[in-house]
């Protein structure tokens, strides 16, 4: 089984620091005296400066996306579920869409080279999701055996007694997990409905023409009449000087829509002047478990600006001339560890669904269910979310899932404590692939059960023991 990496940690709450404490008040006066010794008319000091302290923020902030973003929830009390594996959670539910790298991100924010998938949790049915106002479906979700995992943690004792959600509590001791330092918004995702379609549509699909001809192959069809459209329109074109184009003109338009017609701007219009026609798709939105495959541009650009560091774990007065010391090394190796962060950070693996799916079960598509295990974890990056950052293994499940709680948390049971026997693969060198960032968390029993039997001579065959007649020693 693939197992994904984790290059990440996650911290508890009360350690939590927002990332504009982390960079460093002694960083912060670098960069001002930057400016300063530019304005004063010492460009060369002001350039080293500034090299210096775009070094040191970098780091930090590197550092912090590393280490200190991720909020543990491995210490919560969940209503339902448990796993063998203290720093995973397991998970069932049908795959709603896909981040693919960089989705939705630009500029530095790109330092972050994960992909991403987002479930929508079992035992809601997917079907669920059409004509279901987003706050009431939040609320059937929430309220169901693995609500608790995208539900807000200090979620007030709800005012309807009928109302199953609680907040959550913290299994040490039992008090309140408490509120969240950057707030609590959800996380939700955008899709495409029509009664006319047998099912959802993503709306990064939906609006990318090319991948939504890849749903059905009626797209397919509409995109062939959008095309046959496009040919009707240039042959009654005219130019900009109201005559009609010439036969070379119009040549030209209809060899490049025929060589890819859908990166065609009017190809493209009429093809989904045709899908509106046709479906009259409408938006809506349904909650859902963002799980996050981690890529290694964070760690890989931290590891290089981390060279030559002086490493204090101090904060006030201590921590500040540790940063001062690490902002004057900075000067004299700020330019070559922006070079390498550079290097680093164009070569960097990006994060992938193979990682952890080993794809023997075919390719993953959206309206599959699977199974994940993964930490969970609060973002604190953002404003406000739960999720499965970083996701280890994946496989897809089959069969109905059953819809009432009692046989859906024995067929979540089912699925896990067989998911949990697995012993993790032996790491890859440089890759962070067990159960801890550090790869020293040890064999769960079960998972030791597994490997021990997996070592025995007789489950090392290479011939089955049919065909070459060997049997235990046991058994002769």
């Amino acid at each position: 089984m693939s197992e994904g990496p984790q290059y990440t940690s996650c911290v508890d709450k009360a350690d939590f620091v927002r990332v504009e404490s982390y960079v460093g008040v002694a960083n912060v006066l670098g960069a001002i005296g930057a400016i300063l010794f530019v304005l004063a008319g010492f460009p060369a000091a002001g350039a080293i400066f500034a090299f210096a302290a775009g070094a040191e923020i970098l780091r930090k902030v590197a550092e912090w996306l590393l280490t200190r973003k991720l909020i543990c929830l491995k210490n919560v009390k969940r209503r339902v579920f448990d796993d063998p594996d203290p720093d995973r959670i397991c998970v069932l539910g049908v795959v709603l869409d896909f981040e693919v790298v960089g989705e939705g991100k630009s500029g530095f924010d790109k330092i972050d080279n994960d992909f991403a998938l987002n479930l929508f949790l079992a035992p809601t049915p997917l079907a669920s999701i059409a004509g279901t106002d987003l706050s009431a479906l939040t609320l059937v979700v929430e309220s169901q055996p693995q609500g608790d995992l995208i539900q807000n943690p200090d979620i007030p004792d709800p005012a309807n007694p009928a109302d199953p959600r609680k907040p959550l509590l913290r299994k040490d001791n039992s008090q309140k997990f408490g509120p969240m330092p950057k707030g609590f918004t959800g996380y939700t995702r955008d899709l495409m409905y029509s009664p006319a379609f047998p099912r959802l549509i993503p709306l990064n699909v939906f609006f990318n023409p090319k991948g939504l001809t890849l749903v059905d192959l009626k797209f397919v069809q509409l995109a062939a009449d959008a095309l046959a459209d496009y040919v009707a329109d240039v042959a009654v074109m005219v130019g900009a000087d109201g005559k009609p184009l010439s036969a070379v003109a119009k040549n030209d338009l209809l060899s490049k829509a025929a060589a890819d017609p859908l990166s065609q701007r009017r190809v493209v219009e009429l093809f989904y002047l045709r899908v509106e026609a046709e479906f009259a798709f409408s938006p809506l939105k349904a909650p859902s478990l963002h799980c996050e495959f981690e890529g290694s541009r964070i760690r890989d650009v931290f590891n290089v600006l981390d060279f030559a560091h002086v490493k204090c774990d101090s904060s006030g007065f201590l921590g500040f001339l540790c940063d001062a010391l690490n902002f004057v090394i900075a000067l004299f190796l700020g330019i070559p560890k922006l070079i390498a962060a550079a290097v680093a950070w164009a070569s960097a693996n990006d994060g992938k669904l193979s990682d952890a799916y080993d794809g023997k079960g075919g390719d993953l598509q959206f309206g599959e269910s699977i199974v994940l295990r993964g930490r969970w974890a609060y973002d604190g990056g953002h404003d406000g979310y739960n999720e499965i950052h970083a996701v280890r293994t994946i496989q897809k499940t089959f069969g109905p899932v059953p819809q009432d709680d009692a046989r859906f948390t024995a067929f979540h049971d089912q699925w896990c404590t067989e998911l949990a026997k697995v012993p993790p693969p032996d790491p890859l060198p440089g890759v962070e692939t067990s159960s801890s960032p550090l790869g020293n968390n040890p064999l769960t029993p079960a998972q030791q059960s597994t490997r021990d039997a997996q070592a025995r001579p007789e489950n090392s065959w290479t011939l089955h023991p049919l065909i070459d007649g060997c049997a235990p020693q046991h058994l002769r």
